[in-house]
């Protein structure tokens, strides 16, 4: 099963995490088959698997419920 972990660490997502001091996180799947086509011409909507997005969302999903529900701020 994949794990959440810190997000941001990318030139796209980097500097806005950076710079907004946005909390980010990243779904942490099958790196064998994301990097592949990462960023290249390969890297297109049909390749997207639903079934991996739906899990992703549904992750992303439950980590942003669990942190509106904390009283405190998260850390930046």
């Amino acid at each position: 099963m994949p794990s959440l972990g810190p997000g941001g660490g990318g030139a796209d997502i980097g500097p806005i995490a950076q710079l907004g001091q946005v909390p980010t996180m990243a779904l942490h799947g099958d790196p064998t088959r994301y990097f592949q086509i990462h960023h290249t011409p390969a890297d297109t909507p049909e390749r997207i698997d639903p079934r991996e997005v739906a899990k992703a969302a549904a992750a992303i999903a439950a980590v942003t419920w669990v942190a509106a529900e904390i009283e405190s701020p998260l850390p930046r």
